[in-house]
């Protein structure tokens, strides 16, 4: 299997993840396949707590985990369990990713420390899939928990939003824009209920 390491970045949706995957990419084509490997997971859990940095602008429960993850880090502790584990619980990964996502971090563990054992080639190109497909080619976007603090929100607060046409406009559309496309019939249904 050979993979298009090229295709891989241009999936990439933010920025800042280019720099720690084009260094994962710099070990694989030195055939530092361990190297790689490490490279590649740390790309991964780098753009897991980005993820829940951006959701946490918006979102109090990611920004809760967020200062779980900051408290982690303070203690010198790693922090790539922990925010795998809140990435599931705030629906940015699923069941599949979280598992696979799961093993990469296990294999990565161990490949990290001195077992004197590394991955083969078609190991890593599957790391670098993985990455790429579950969470690098992924944007940033509001899950449920966040229409349901929206929906609290719209019925509790009148004052939530500005009662100006174009600032309840503009409100939506930029809602909109940052939610899980398939989480808007959700979104309809718990508006219509409310109505």
């Amino acid at each position: 299997m050979a993979i298009n390491l090229n295709e891989l970045r241009k999936r990439i949706c933010e920025k800042q993840d280019l720099f720690l995957f084009d260094e994962a990419v710099k070990c694989y084509k030195s055939k530092a396949l361990r190297m790689a490997y490490i490279a590649i997971w740390i790309c991964v859990a780098e753009s897991l707590r980005n993820k829940i940095s951006i959701i946490a602008q918006r979102d109090k429960v990611a920004d809760d985990v967020l200062r779980e993850i900051e408290k982690v880090e303070s203690r010198h502790m790693s922090p790539d369990s922990f925010i795998l584990d809140k990435s599931k619980e705030l629906g940015i990964l699923d069941d599949s990713a979280f598992l696979q996502l799961e093993h990469l971090l296990a294999m990565r563990n161990i490949y990290a420390h001195p077992y004197n054992i590394g991955p083969i080639l078609q190991e890593t190109e599957l790391a670098f899939i993985q990455a790429s497909d579950k969470v690098l080619s992924a944007p940033a976007l509001l899950r449920k928990p966040y229409i349901d603090k929206l929906f609290e929100n719209l019925s509790n607060n009148r004052h939530f939003i500005d009662n100006l046409e174009e600032k309840v406009t503009q409100f939506a559309q930029d809602v909109t824009g940052k939610i899980i496309p398939v989480l808007y019939p959700y979104m309809l249904k718990g508006l219509l209920y409310r109505l």
